[in-house]
């Protein structure tokens, strides 16, 4: 009997501790109700969990077990919110590319218009040097050409005259050389406005540098005529009005290498307006003192000083003759000369206005 009263106490203690740890069961959900009407109203809708405490979002009610599997649960959430090295890295890359890309275009934009306007300055600086180069030349070829025009140059004095007629011409050939060359290109898609824009120019250099070939050719022409005809009926110094058969067969050698080199220059005479004339006047000379050379050698044959005499005055006269025939045509060149080197000046002047550096 003790016994069983034994067991039905054990029974109802039994009972009665599952009844309160029910109870305690229901005041903990009931706790963990009223937790979260408290607490879920009083968190603002714009906030961002990953901004709060992990501590205050988890139920102090809930068994440290449970707790510690929210707040696991939590780290792993926000874990993989946070990006991850490998995207932290694509996305410095990304960020550095689209820096490098606006530095790049920003270069573009600033450079490219310049390296079309240096192609420019270059072709406009070779201009300017050019056609520097020819006004240079001019003064020192007028005084060249006072000199060349003189009826009395002797070969001496031509010798020192030329140069300057070599270098003006020189200049003249380089500018048209300059001026010739085509606009440079430029690479595809860049402009070329600042390029285009020389055409002009280029259009009114060429101009100014055909009138400088006209001229400093002309000039040239003067030089090789007045050169080439000083090498032409050079008789010896001492022309004898007697000779033994021995001196007169030498002298009829130097006699016909006279003519032969007069051949030779007077047939590279270069032909000029102001020189045509001349040049027929020479052409006769060479024949007549063809003629003149066998009744020269004749005479001394013939033992006939006073023949010989003769024949010697009328050589050199037809030499003096042939020099006082060529002075039209020096004054000719002389005047239109002047005229042209002048003009030309002017004509650089004005064009050299159109590729003047800003500090000229």
């Amino acid at each position: 009997m003790a016994d069983k009263v034994g067991d039905d106490v054990e029974t109802a203690d039994e009972v009665g501790a599952d009844e309160a740890a029910s109870q305690s069961l229901l005041d903990r959900m009931s706790a963990l109700d009223r937790w979260r009407e408290d607490a879920v109203p009083a968190l603002s809708p714009n906030s961002h969990p990953a901004t709060l405490d992990p501590d205050v979002d988890i139920d102090p009610i809930l068994p440290d077990g449970w707790r510690e599997e929210q707040r696991r649960r939590r780290r792993k959430r926000r874990k993989r919110r946070e990006p991850r090295p490998w995207m932290r890295r694509a996305r410095w890359s990304l960020l550095g590319l689209l820096l490098l890309a606006g530095v790049t275009a920003a270069a573009v934009l600033i450079l490219v218009p310049r390296y079309a306007e240096s192609i420019a300055d270059g072709v406009v600086a070779d201009y300017r040097e050019a056609l520097d180069t020819v006004a240079t030349r001019i003064p020192p070829t007028q005084t060249a050409l006072e000199q060349l025009t003189s009826p009395d140059l002797d070969r001496i004095q031509l010798d020192q005259t030329a140069p300057a007629f070599t270098r003006f011409r020189a200049s003249a050939l380089a500018l048209s050389d300059t001026v010739r060359k085509p606009l440079p290109d430029t690479p595809p898609l860049l402009p070329r406005d600042v390029i285009d824009d020389l055409a002009p120019v280029r259009a009114r250099i060429s101009l100014v540098a055909g009138r400088a070939d006209v001229v400093s050719g002309r000039l040239g022409r003067l030089v090789t005529y007045r050169t080439l005809l000083s090498e032409a009926f050079v008789l010896p110094a001492d022309l004898p009005l007697a000779a033994e058969a021995a001196e007169i067969n030498e002298l009829s050698l130097t006699l016909a290498a006279m003519l032969a080199d007069s051949l030779d220059a007077t047939s590279r005479l270069p032909t000029d307006p102001f020189l045509d004339s001349h040049r027929a006047e020479v052409a006769e000379t060479l024949d007549w003192y063809r003629t003149w050379e066998v009744e020269y050698l004749q005479a001394l044959r013939r033992d006939s000083p006073a023949v010989a005499s003769a024949m010697i005055n009328q050589a050199r006269s037809r030499a003096g003759r042939l020099r006082i025939g060529l002075e039209p045509a020096l004054v000719s060149f002389r005047d239109w000369g002047q005229a042209e080197l002048a003009g030309l000046g002017s004509d650089l002047a004005a064009t050299r206005v159109l590729v003047l550096r800003p500090e000229d």
